[in-house]
């Protein structure tokens, strides 16, 4: 039986320490503390490839993997904190992605009147469509 299968909360541990040595960030926790949290977060049971498997979130980035700076997030929570810190209410959230949605129908709206007149690939559709997105401000 190979290690990993029979050991994976270490085989885990030692994947995570070195990647986070690899990425530069801090890495402190032992394997004991690990496995207190592999169990106590359902980590174990919970974790792979899918949007609802956890993931390992740094509650504050900047520290790094040290005592007390992990918890278990789906994968799907962990990708949307990407974001969290251009945005300081999820209402601005909403608001800039309403803003993008609108910035691009206004540009599908602009390249679907240009197919009208131009071939897609032809340079003058190309030139046009550059012309005309460039007028309409851009989201922030």
């Amino acid at each position: 039986m190979r290690f990993r299968a029979r050991n994976p909360i270490q085989a885990h541990f030692h994947d995570l320490r070195n990647r986070a040595q690899q990425r530069g960030h801090e890495f402190t926790i032992t394997l004991a503390e690990y496995t207190k949290f592999w169990n106590e977060s359902g980590y174990g049971e919970k974790h792979g490839k899918t949007k609802e498997s956890f993931s390992i979130d740094r509650i504050k980035p900047e520290l790094g993997y040290i005592p007390g700076n992990i918890r278990a997030k789906t994968l799907s929570e962990n990708s949307r904190l990407q974001f969290v810190p251009f945005f300081q209410t999820r209402k601005d959230e909403l608001a800039a992605v309403a803003n993008l949605e609108g910035y691009n129908a206004r540009c599908q709206a602009i390249a679907d009147a240009l197919k009208k007149i131009y071939p897609e690939d032809s340079d003058e559709f190309i030139a046009e469509y550059t012309r005309a997105t460039n007028e309409i401000p851009r989201p922030e």
